[in-house]
Order: C-alpha cells, then sequence, then structure tokens
C-alpha cells in the first residue's frame, strides 16, 4: 500500500500537481511508520524531500532529506555519499534563504535540481 501511494505521488509530481504530490507521499510515510519499514520511510522522505525544495522550502527539505540520508548511511549504500552532498546542498540553499541573498535568483533552480535529484539517487 505504501509503495502504491508513493507511487502515485510520484505520477502526480510528473503531472505537476504538486499538493496532490505531497498527499500521497505523506501517506506513503504513515504507511511506512506504521509498519515500520524502513526503507519505504526513507523514499517517501526523500520524495517529500524533493517536492518541498522544488516548492523553495528547504529547510523542511533538509529535515526529510536527513532521514533519507542517515538510513543510507546505515545500510551503507554505495550512493551514501551523494545523498550527504545534496543535503549539504539543500543546507547552503536554507542558509543563504535566511540572508535572503539569493532565492530569488535561484527559484527556477529549485525546479530543476529537483527534478534532477531523483536521478542522481532514488531507491
Amino acid at each position: 500500500e505504501g509503495r502504491t501511494l508513493d507511487n502515485l505521488g510520484s505520477a502526480y509530481l510528473y503531472l505537476v500537481e504538486l499538493e496532490k504530490a505531497g498527499r500521497y507521499y505523506e501517506q506513503a510515510l504513515t504507511v511506512a511508520r506504521e509498519i515500520g519499514d524502513q526503507q519505504s520511510e526513507a523514499n517517501a522522505c526523500w520524495n517529500l524531500g524533493c517536492l518541498l525544495f522544488q516548492q523553495g522550502n528547504f529547510h523542511r527539505s533538509a529535515e526529510f532529506i536527513q532521514v533519507f540520508v542517515d538510513y543510507q548511511c546505515a545500510i551503507e549504500h554505495p550512493d551514501k555519499d551523494k545523498a550527504i552532498f545534496i543535503l549539504q546542498f539543500v543546507n547552503f540553499l536554507q542558509e543563504k534563504i535566511v540572508l535572503k541573498l539569493i532565492y530569488k535568483p535561484l527559484s527556477w533552480i529549485g525546479c530543476l535540481v529537483g527534478r534532477l535529484l531523483g536521478k542522481i539517487i532514488y531507491r
């Protein structure tokens, strides 16, 4: 059920229906946590983090991506360094938002990088 919800979220993300995508990702996360499926929880957090990144919500994005990074490190995933790099990048952007230096010029990058993130590491 959780993976189906996660896949529905990805379908709506592809259709640029971000609100629906977010709802499905949140449902997938809830199911994963209820059944104790850490891999599905990490994947749902990754998807939520990417979605929030695209929306420019770097703080919340970083919180969800951190869960994904923690899981990648715990299982010694070969792409864990890529996940760590992405988290550092999101944190960097979050700091710049606080300083209000680069949000407007980088808002278009949020969508582009958000789409690319899923291709760099996912599942």
